[in-house]
């Protein structure tokens, strides 16, 4: 995103000049140079460089002249043998801004011919323009006799770009004008919203620790991946687990039919699968103490409460927050909890679910 103010288009103008008094006979060829200016100051003051930019110029003499030989070098000079020459821009140029803190790339593309063709005759000055479109100042490139300079035209926009506010945005990108200006995309847990192809993509639904009664509705960026009932017995993990490839696993579980989760909670997939054996050990992740093992169990309480799984978590501590699902021969078995709803072995009427999100 940049400021609108002036823009237009750059205008790079190159002459090329044979000094006096180089021929000292008649055998000696007419010898002019070619003295490239890399800078220039705009009329409100503001500087311009052109940066990673190589100019190729053929004829007698083939020159190589590159803004990066020297960086901070206003001027470069090379001297030619008179007769005539092209000189072209090559593919990977960029211009900038100079900036308090330094120097800001500005958008900026060719639109004049390139290679370029002229003659360096003795006491001859010959114009080459390159133009651009792009800056948002004047500047003129200095007086060398290869001059560059900035000439703006107030063009308004790039064809791709709307202006909003007097600012120059992509409406199929800009969070803030998404599709069209003002459009601001939600954001969710202090990120910004997401603006693809001018259409907000749903922001990520975060929380940290364990939420009891959460509606889906608020699931926003989260895709459920798997569901049973407490009764559903022998589903392997490794299918649960491989429909859930998710880089984060929410879970939670709720009455059959409810629009509501009892109990949930979510963190990184590794944590949430993370290996705890079959002791009263925990795996802490995002606020919530989680454990796992494939021939035992897969739930979490509240990190820092006590477990005591017999295979399930059977502790009374903060009921509310505790889940268990039994597992045993590396596949999730009937029961067990559900917050303070317990012995849901072989119970139809409790459902289990799993969402993911990258």
């Amino acid at each position: 995103m940049r400021a609108f103010s002036t823009r237009a288009s750059i205008v790079l103008v190159a002459a090329l000049a044979a000094p006096m008094a180089i021929a000292c006979s008649a055998e000696e060829s007419d010898v002019g140079a070619v003295n490239l200016s890399l800078t220039g100051t705009s009329a409100s003051g503001a500087k311009y460089r052109l940066r990673t930019a190589t100019f190729v110029v053929t004829g007698p003499t083939n020159v190589h002249i590159s803004s990066e030989t020297d960086p901070d070098a206003e001027n470069v000079r090379r001297e030619l043998k008179a007769g005539s020459y092209a000189i072209g821009l090559e593919a990977g140029w960029s211009m900038e801004r100079a900036t308090n803190g330094g120097y800001m790339p500005v958008r900026a593309v060719l639109v004049s011919g390139n290679p370029y063709s002229f003659n360096i005759i003795d006491q001859g000055v010959t114009p080459v323009i390159f133009r651009f479109r792009a800056g948002d100042d004047v500047v003129d490139f200095g007086n060398g006799t290869l001059d560059l300079s900035i000439d703006v035209e107030d063009t308004g926009c790039l064809p791709e770009e709307t202006e909003c506010s007097g600012v120059c945005v992509d409406v199929q990108n800009d969070p803030h004008n998404c599709g069209a200006c003002g459009n601001e995309c939600p954001g969710s847990g202090g990120n910004p919203g997401v603006c693809t192809n001018g259409t907000c993509a749903s922001p990520v639904f975060e929380f940290s620790g364990i939420r009891q009664n959460l509606p889906v509705a608020q699931l926003n960026g989260w895709t459920q991946c798997y569901s049973d009932t407490y009764a559903n017995d022998g589903t392997p993990l490794p299918t649960i687990l491989a429909q859930c490839s998710g880089a984060r696993l929410l879970l939670g579980c709720r009455p059959v039919g409810s629009d509501t989760l009892t109990v949930a909670a979510n963190a990184p997939r590794a944590d949430v699968t993370f290996d705890t054996g079959t002791g009263n050990i925990t795996h802490d992740a995002n606020g919530v103490g989680w454990y796992y093992n494939n021939n035992w169990s897969w739930g979490f309480a509240r990190a820092g409460d006590v477990l005591e799984r017999n295979s399930c978590d059977m502790a009374t501590g903060n009921p509310e927050d505790r889940l268990c699902w039994h597992t045993s021969g590396d596949a999730i078995r009937t029961g067990w909890r559900c917050g303070a709803n317990i012995w849901l072995n072989s119970d139809p009427a409790w459902e289990r679910v799993i969402y993911q999100t990258n």
